[in-house]
């Protein structure tokens, strides 16, 4: 299972090479930079996550392949201020393509807005079953339910190489499904887990005293 912290470049990189094919060039006059919004949470608990992907998403921006007018817009983790700089985004800048938002509260208060405008997003986000209504929402993690798949696929669960599992969650409603979903599938493997529900500080990396 990939780290909570971790996203795909590749996925980003994507992105910003359809951006280029998209816009269509009619004539051999050099075309100015592609605008690409991006939503991230640069302030409050999710900060430190925030600026860890403006980084990603301005390496991947600078690989050569295009050029890039990236312009940031702060949600603070919260679902009303994605909408806000959603609106400021696409009415003020007239970008066609946002990065963003971060998890499924906010990437879910955006989409109908992105569906309306005519807007792509990718969010930087779990796969939601809810994003499947919306044709112009595109996300970099898989669901929790192919995560767990995976984990218990390469544990070799099932085929009684693992007895006890110890699972630390954080106190969300992330934590909570992957309570739900690890329960069923080890029970059926004869798996005993052992959960622990942390509270995490997601302003600081070290995380070895919480261990």
């Amino acid at each position: 299972m990939k780290c909570g912290y971790s996203f795909s470049l590749r996925a980003i990189q994507l992105l910003l090479i359809l951006c280029i094919f998209y816009i269509p060039t009619h004539t051999c006059k050099a075309e100015p930079p592609t605008k690409i919004g991006v939503i991230l949470p640069l302030t409050g608990e999710l900060a430190l996550f925030g600026e860890k992907v403006r980084r990603g998403i301005e390496l991947a921006a600078s690989d050569g392949q295009g050029e890039f007018d990236l312009i940031f817009e702060d949600s603070a983790s919260s679902p009303v201020k994605a909408v806000t700089a959603f609106q400021k985004l696409t009415s003020i800048d007239s970008v066609k393509f946002i990065i963003g938002p971060a998890g499924p509260g906010e990437t879910l208060a955006v989409a109908p807005l992105a569906v309306r405008k005519r807007v792509t997003l990718i969010a930087i986000s779990l796969c939601d079953p809810r994003f499947r209504l919306y044709s112009v929402l595109f996300c970099t993690y898989p669901a929790i339910r192919e995560q767990v798949s995976s984990l218990f696929a390469e544990f070799g669960i099932g085929r009684k190489l693992v007895s006890t599992m110890a699972v630390l969650v954080e106190e969300s409603e992330i934590g909570d499904s992957y309570f739900d979903l690890l329960s069923t599938p080890a029970k059926e493997s004869g798996i005993q887990l052992v959960f622990a529900v942390l509270t995490v500080d997601h302003n600081t990396a070290e995380h070895a005293m919480l261990l």
